[in-house]
């Protein structure tokens, strides 16, 4: 089987989605499967067909729409395809003539609360509930995008399985052999540190984790808030490090930029607990998942696909999060143990091998 994978800006960026067409091409690259992945950027693998595109001047986001607008510039090579996966909903319009195309939703991607992200959110509901209407196939990482499509299914529920007419929720799964307690970083390990591994967004809740971090700093003094991913928002970065400067954190928060993924187990092993605090946009954050995997216990918000996950739940506000921040790490040895042993059990990838081969058989 020939399948062509669809992506923006590619798997040369670091990011949940990217890491997760990594498992897929490792999966299903031992079952002969020929994968070539479709892709913004150029990269020296040679199974990547750059797409063409542009910033246009009047928009001040990623060119992704012009990106979908420049995808059959691949019609050829689409042709010679058995399968296309389109790792965005937005991406399945200009392919709707493709019979047999997959759309996978990695979550939400249209309750951005700022006005000026309207347009932005229109457009990917509008997109999202056309592919789920129209598509060959649709495999989503959470059972949030269901509810908000009409369909009743609760955080959790039937996992790893077809919720309706080739409409599948398979959360996203972690390779448990790989995420495993592994040899620590000393010179992170001494800094006692809470981890954030979010790349540097507004969405990603980088502020709230800061602001929670200062409460439960009181009461574990000795601990740092470390952070693990790259800075792509200008104008937040610089309001990040105004918020820890008026909140006396400077020298309790440390940034130590992005990671190369196969030393992500020895970052976990390094830490005390780590948080997703994610305020919109998430699916079954990979994140949160290694982590458990690795027996550091995970406090998340609940936005998303985090409630599909056995993280210990917060609302995404400063008290509440702080609080169970605190609960957890009084209690992390017994928070370690449970998570790692449902994620083990449950988020591994003989699971989602076996959910895909079905999704691909059909």
């Amino acid at each position: 089987m020939r399948i062509g994978h669809i992506i923006f800006p590619g798997i040369n960026n670091p990011g949940g989605t990217e890491n997760y067409i990594f498992t897929f091409l490792s999966i299903f690259n031992k079952k002969k499967f020929t994968q070539t992945i479709y892709q913004a950027q150029q990269n020296d693998n040679d199974r990547i067909k750059v797409i063409p595109t542009f910033r246009l001047f009047f928009i001040k986001r990623k060119p992704v729409y012009t990106f979908s607008f420049f995808l059959n510039t691949r019609f050829l090579d689409f042709l010679k395809e058995d399968l296309l996966i389109t790792h965005d909903y937005v991406y399945y319009l200009p392919l709707v003539w493709f019979k047999k195309t997959i759309v996978v939703s990695h979550g939400v991607r249209w309750e951005r609360p700022q006005k000026e992200q309207s347009w932005y959110n229109f457009v990917h509901w509008w997109s999202a509930k056309f592919a789920f209407k129209f598509a060959y196939s649709l495999v989503a990482n959470d059972s949030d995008f269901f509810r908000k499509l009409g369909i009743n299914l609760k955080p959790k529920e039937r996992m790893f399985q077809e919720i309706i007419k080739n409409r599948w929720f398979i959360p996203n799964c972690v390779d448990t052999n790989k995420f495993k307690k592994s040899q620590s970083i000393k010179s992170l390990q001494s800094l006692n540190p809470i981890l954030v591994p979010r790349n540097i967004v507004r969405g990603r809740g980088i502020h709230l984790a800061i602001l929670a971090f200062k409460e439960f700093s009181k009461k574990f003094k000795n601990t740092s808030l470390v952070i693990c991913g790259d800075f792509s928002d200008v104008e937040y970065k610089y309001e990040i490090f105004n918020l820890i400067k008026d909140l006396d954190l400077i020298g309790k928060v440390y940034f130590i930029g992005s990671i190369d993924w196969n030393l992500m187990p020895r970052i976990y092993s390094s830490s005390f607990m780590t948080v997703i605090p994610t305020l919109y946009e998430e699916g079954t954050s990979l994140a949160a998942l290694e982590s458990m995997s690795c027996g550091t216990p995970v406090v998340s918000t609940t936005i998303g696909g985090l409630l599909d996950l056995p993280t210990l739940h917060a609302s995404p506000e400063t008290k509440d999060l702080a609080e169970k921040m605190i609960f957890c790490f009084k209690k992390r040895n017994n928070f370690s143990k449970q998570q790692q042993s449902e994620v083990r059990k449950i988020y591994n990838l003989e699971n989602f091998e076996k959910a895909w081969l079905s999704v691909l058989k059909d």
